[in-house]
């Protein structure tokens, strides 16, 4: 109720910037904890609310609001809804507003990592369970909504990133969107090839690990 205010959607003076920022650390805090993603999605318009909150231009805000997407996109039986309410649109923006931090890129590429690994696992844990024996049809159209979009022109240019962690990000979400159409973009080949010629490190294709940071953080105020 608190994000259908006009105080916490749009720009500039209308926004109120620490209510914006408190209601995003809310969802990062909560999306934090492996028990409660699924129940957040659960709770009725809670995704619409996160994506407005992550599409009003807060820095601060965005980074934490960016975290939550990602948290909740780690669960896997929540990525289905993500997708189909356009939370990769909203990432994309995100990772490519003037005001990103370089945080809330990282967040955004592991966002679409988790994303874009729809059908990995088992679809009740929060890890990956290894290796499957191919994409079913209703995954392959999942990734194609992804693709469509703008995963992959953001995904191909954060892979320059100096962060180590982005970059890891976006070779896994490039290899598993390469599945989403029998032609593959030639920059996402050839951005591919570039990082695995550039890290020769085995763990660059690892999964992003569920438990990366941010942790929670109290809210400003209340403390």
């Amino acid at each position: 109720r608190l994000v259908e205010d006009k105080q916490v959607s749009g720009s500039g003076d209308q926004v109120n910037v620490s209510m914006v920022t408190d209601l995003s650390i809310v969802f990062c805090n909560v999306a934090y904890y492996t028990r409660l993603r699924k129940a957040v999605l659960e709770q009725e318009g809670a995704c619409e609310a996160l994506l407005t909150l992550a599409n009003t231009d807060t820095p601060g805000g965005n980074w934490r609001a960016a975290a939550a997407l990602r948290f909740l996109a780690i669960k896997e039986s929540n990525r289905t809804a993500m997708v189909e309410k356009e939370a990769v649109k909203t990432l994309v923006a995100l990772a490519g507003r003037e005001s990103a931090l370089m945080r809330t890129q990282r967040d955004c590429a592991a966002a679409i990592c988790s994303l874009a690994q729809s059908g990995d696992g088992d679809g009740d844990d929060d890890h990956d369970e290894g290796p499957s024996s191919g994409p079913e049809p209703g995954q392959l159209e999942l990734r194609r909504d992804i693709v469509q979009q703008g995963a992959l022109p953001m995904l191909i240019g954060l892979s320059q990133s100096a962060d180590a962690e982005t970059v890891k990000s976006c070779s896994v979400a490039l290899s598993s969107l390469s599945t989403a159409s029998a032609t593959v973009d030639e920059g996402t080949v050839g951005s591919l090839i570039a990082m695995a010629l550039g890290n020769s490190d085995a763990d660059h294709l690892s999964q992003v690990d569920e438990d990366d940071r941010p942790p929670p953080v109290p809210i400003s105020g209340l403390t």
